[in-house]
């Protein structure tokens, strides 16, 4: 049985015994708009998915590069290696590694005013796995771990001892989140991604206990 001690962050709330944990890839995305901006216009993330799950962690660069009465409204949007994501622009949403939508202000965007947008890399927190269709965390829908002992993680960070692969279990003694119980499709996708983790689950009949 491979263990590892694991950072649960503030605000997850309590763990029991047996939970499935997901591994967090990203902490949560900042948005900061250049001190020169002319605009008054904002930037505003995916309230569901801000980034996909495969999205580098770094600073993303969204500037504008075209403006006027003969010229739609067009911003450049950087990846944090400097390549191009594909144009954006204000009213339309930007879907490509990071989801967002740029508002016009009162006073209109100038050529150069610019956001930037952090995904700042988490230290391999976890918190309990969740139905793919909720994740609003990057990497919060993927299980990797079962938490062997429980732990309180409602007002502040701790730490508690989880199963992080090389192991067997019965999958009626895992705690799901509220999420995915009820929900069989996700119930075996949660045990399939346990099980690419290392963590052998099975279904025990309960005529052969």
């Amino acid at each position: 049985m491979k263990l590892a001690q694991v950072p649960i962050p503030s605000g997850v709330g309590r763990i029991a015994p047996g939970a499935v944990l997901a591994r967090l890839r990203t902490a949560p995305i900042t948005i900061v708009a250049a001190d020169s901006n002319v605009g008054n216009g904002s930037l505003s993330l995916d309230a569901v998915l801000p980034a996909d799950n495969a999205a580098p962690s770094g600073i993303y660069r969204v500037t504008c590069i075209s403006t006027g009465p003969n010229d739609v409204v067009r911003f450049e949007v950087l990846d944090p290696g400097g390549w191009k994501l594909g144009p954006a622009m204000p009213g339309k949403a930007f879907e490509h590694g990071i989801k967002f939508i740029l508002v016009e202000g009162t006073v209109p965007f100038a050529v150069g005013d610019s956001f930037a947008v952090t995904i700042t890399p988490r230290d391999g927190a976890y918190m309990p796995a969740i139905h793919a269709h909720d994740e609003a965390r990057s990497g919060a829908e993927i299980a990797m771990a079962v938490a062997l002992a429980g732990g309180d993680a409602t007002d502040e960070d701790t730490t508690l001892t989880a199963i992080v692969g090389d192991a067997d279990f019965d999958a009626a003694t895992l705690v799901f989140d509220e999420s995915i119980v009820g929900n069989s499709s996700a119930l075996e996708r949660k045990r399939n991604e346990l099980r690419r983790a290392g963590i052998r689950v099975s279904i025990v009949d309960i005529k052969d206990k």
